[in-house]
């Protein structure tokens, strides 16, 4: 992963080849809201992206929601998932961290 330019928050990402907003979330582990295209929401390889790795975005647990459910909605990985909020299982009502 190419970082052009980190000021700890955000940075400034540059879009590879065949990658999407919803990949680039996944691979930073934020939401779609997190990264500003700059104007256009088409975006092609080389153009510069802002990626807020700063707000904190939590989603409280309801019933019959499932860890996959949960990644899925947000475009990170279950395990990721599991990381941030240090967790193997969750429970309806629960808070999850889901960027940071």
């Amino acid at each position: 992963m190419e970082i052009l330019e980190s000021l700890k928050d955000p940075l400034i990402y540059s879009v590879k080849t065949n990658e999407t907003k919803e990949s680039i979330a996944k691979k930073f582990g934020v939401s779609i809201q997190n990264i500003n295209t700059l104007g256009s929401d088409d975006l092609l390889c080389g153009d510069k992206i802002i990626i807020d790795l700063k707000v904190k975005q939590y989603h409280i647990v309801k019933p019959a929601e499932r860890l996959e459910d949960i990644s899925n909605k947000y475009n990170m990985s279950i395990e990721r998932l599991k990381e941030i909020n240090s967790i193997t299982q969750i429970f309806v009502g629960q808070r999850l961290l889901i960027s940071c």
